[in-house]
């Protein structure tokens, strides 16, 4: 996993960018409130179809019946749907509330809330425009409701309209619906939901990753620290084979430092054991090669052949003395450097006891 992430760490790189990206680009990291009101219900308390001869309704000493009028009750919740409070200077210079169409308002009282101070001071009961139903711009802290029930006084062939709220928060539109807020489908959370999972499972493997490589650059440094303790008594830094022999310690540590160099110092395990890498790898990678054309499954064997067992640590031993000219290798030959042999048999020998 670690080698495909780094293999892969530019394409990383970018899939956080572009993800951090549209994340800000849809979700600013301003937040802002949002007001809903939500009508839960618009019961008819009395009309021209009703035959009950019995009941009578006056509203302002005339009777509803008689007049051809009906009463509608409504039963509004207003909410903060908002990532925020709503502050008194977020509602602008128009007025706050509902337009009542083709109707009166003619009882007007708070029912359930979240908050009873909030509610106490929610209605406007200044206004004397029955048309309108109007609100004082009071703080509404973020998830705070509050429900408003009203009576509705209406000519009752002429259904009311009481879709269009009056003002705006934050420069956005206040809504008004008749779905219920458990109803609502929202695709901008399912997409937050989903950028962040993106962003949390990045920052895992790039975490895991940084850890990975923390703890290779601690052993690393282990490694340098416990050459130079050992071995720097009887070697010079200023020596290329000493330098040589330091780099390759701190890549395979003392066990394998000491079975690479056993192999280097021995001229024909080291011409068997090169050739033999050398064509392990040229075999990897055509089989890479059928794997990635779809010519060959991976899981058409259980294990792996022998072949491709390919351990690198001689191959990359040989191309660092390769980089330093001490060792030549031609099609059947394979020559080491004599300084660098008798220092690295030394090395051998300090590092068994």
């Amino acid at each position: 996993m670690w080698n495909w992430i780094k293999n892969n760490k530019l394409k990383i790189w970018s899939a956080v960018i572009t993800a951090f990206s549209i994340y800000a680009t849809f979700y600013p990291f301003e937040n802002f409130p949002k007001l809903k009101f939500y009508e839960k219900s618009a019961q008819e308390i009395f009309s021209l179809k009703d035959t009950l001869e019995v009941l009578k309704i006056y509203c302002n000493g005339v009777d509803v019946k008689r007049s051809g009028l009906g009463i509608k009750m409504y039963n509004v919740k207003l909410m903060n749907k908002g990532d925020r409070d709503v502050r008194k200077d977020d509602y602008g210079d128009a007025p706050f509330g509902l337009d009542i169409k083709n109707g009166k308002v003619i009882s007007l009282r708070v029912g359930e809330t979240s908050n009873r101070e909030f509610a106490k001071n929610i209605i406007d009961r200044n206004n004397i425009d029955s048309t309108k139903i109007l609100l004082k711009k009071t703080l509404i802290r973020k998830g705070d409701y509050v429900f408003i029930q009203f009576a509705v006084l209406y000519k009752a062939l002429i259904v009311p309209n009481i879709s269009n709220p009056i003002g705006e928060i934050a420069d956005s539109e206040i809504e008004y619906t008749k779905e219920d807020e458990s109803d609502e489908f929202s695709w901008s959370n399912i997409i937050k939901f989903i950028i962040i999972l993106a962003l949390f499972v990045i920052g895992l493997m790039l975490g895991g990753f940084l850890l990975s490589h923390t703890f290779s650059l601690m052993s690393s440094l282990y490694r340098r620290f416990f050459f130079l303790k050992k071995l720097k008594p009887y070697f010079d830094n200023h020596i290329l084979s000493h330098r040589v022999l330091m780099k390759l310690y701190c890549l395979f540590g003392k066990r394998n430092f000491i079975r690479v160099l056993e192999v280097i110092c021995d001229k024909h395990k080291l011409k068997e054991s090169y050739f033999e890498e050398c064509e392990n790898e040229k075999t990897v990678s055509k089989f890479n090669d059928l794997v990635k054309h779809n010519r060959i499954s991976t899981k058409d064997t259980n294990t792996e052949p022998d072949s491709i067992k390919l351990n690198s640590n001689l191959l990359t031993a040989t191309d660092l003395l390769r980089s330093y000219k001490l060792i030549s290798i031609s099609e059947n030959e394979i020559i080491v450097d004599k300084t660098f042999l008798n220092e690295a048999l030394k090395a051998i020998d300090i590092l068994k006891n």
